[in-house]
């Protein structure tokens, strides 16, 4: 079994996608890799209260890693201000350094490391190893990169969160290993187990319906109120509400059928606004087909969970497509034949 150590910081832009949440961005992690037979030989993490950008030497922050105690989940091993936590951390650098040389550690994921302090001994001895190393972090694995580290797989992180950083780590590694991988796609707790039900099954009217019935008593009650006298120009409103409708199952449908918590929302929302022509049904089989493909994409190329170096223009265009037929093509029709 290959064995990976997990290293960096919660960063800066990081800090907004996922790095202010440390325990769910490190178990989404430790859920892609057990998934594909992967283990965990070494967490170091700094997590801080705030951006790295805005940072000070005070500003608390704390490390994540694994402990005598509990070597199968990282906890809060040092406590206090990022420079007494810098500080802390050397030691530990050091072991995992250590752990590289001696063979226990065949990979690395980064992400917004400190390749010059906090984790310069481990950068140093997995240049030495030729080990891979996959992460995510503009400067920080510039930096690596110029050093000489095997660098397989690198991206920023706008337009992520952890879970798909998670599946792009997994799938460069498993891809560089040829080691057989399926992402694991559940709910959005990361604590939970996923779904194991098919792309197919998860399509289901009633559950988006039920979850969308605000949106219909909202439209209700605008409706009932803009026949009173008076309130007439409430019709405006009744009809904006209409258009909003197959935005909202839209979202629903996208969210349920892929699992991929805000980047499906944001795919759900695209897609109700290419289906608003289509009205209610046009939102609930652009929200499916989203939901479906974005899941079945992420399965089928799991590498495209989040763009790098080889893949963000081909990502990128495989992206529109995949808008495309899936919301374009079904919405429209029925928007037509419904006028």
């Amino acid at each position: 079994m290959k064995n990976v150590a997990i290293l960096g910081s919660s960063g800066g832009n990081l800090f907004n996608l996922g790095g202010a949440y440390p325990e769910r961005l490190l178990q989404e992690i430790y859920t892609q890799l057990h998934s594909a037979g992967l283990g965990v030989s070494a967490v170091q993490f700094i997590a801080a209260e705030e951006s790295m950008d805005v940072a000070k030497p005070t500003t608390a922050a704390a490390v994540y890693s694994l402990t005598a105690e509990e070597k199968d989940k990282p906890q809060i091993s040092f406590q206090g201000k990022l420079s007494e936590v810098n500080d802390a951390v050397k030691s530990s650098d050091v072991a995992i350094a250590a752990q590289i040389r001696a063979g226990a550690i065949d990979g690395i994921i980064i992400m917004s490391a400190d390749p010059d302090r906090s984790n310069k001994e481990a950068i140093l001895a997995a240049i030495e190893k030729k080990i891979p190393i996959v992460g995510t972090g503009g400067t920080s694995m510039a930096i690596i990169t110029s050093k000489g580290a095997n660098v397989i797989a690198t991206s920023g992180t706008t337009g992520t969160n952890s879970r798909t950083r998670a599946i792009s780590f997994t799938a460069s590694l498993c891809k560089y290993w040829q080691i057989k991988y399926t992402p694991v796609l559940g709910s959005g707790d990361a604590t939970m187990p996923g779904s194991d039900k098919s792309l197919l099954k998860r399509i289901n009217i009633r559950s988006i319906m039920i979850p969308a019935l605000p949106g219909f008593i909202a439209m209700a009650i605008v409706l009932a109120l803009s026949h009173i006298p008076g309130l007439q120009s409430l019709n405006a409103i009744f009809e904006l509400l209409l258009k909003g409708l197959p935005v909202i199952v839209a979202v629903i449908a996208a969210k349920q059928v892929s699992e991929l918590d805000e980047v499906s929302i944001v795919a759900g929302v695209v897609a109700g606004v290419l289906s608003v022509e289509g009205g209610l049904i046009g939102g609930i089989l652009g929200g499916d087909r989203c939901g479906y493909y974005g899941a079945l994409s992420v399965r089928v190329v799991p590498e495209m969970a989040i763009p790098n170096d080889d893949n963000q223009y081909r990502g990128g265009w495989f992206v529109r497509l995949i808008l495309w037929f899936s919301d374009v093509l079904p919405a429209q029709p029925i928007g037509f034949g419904r006028r």
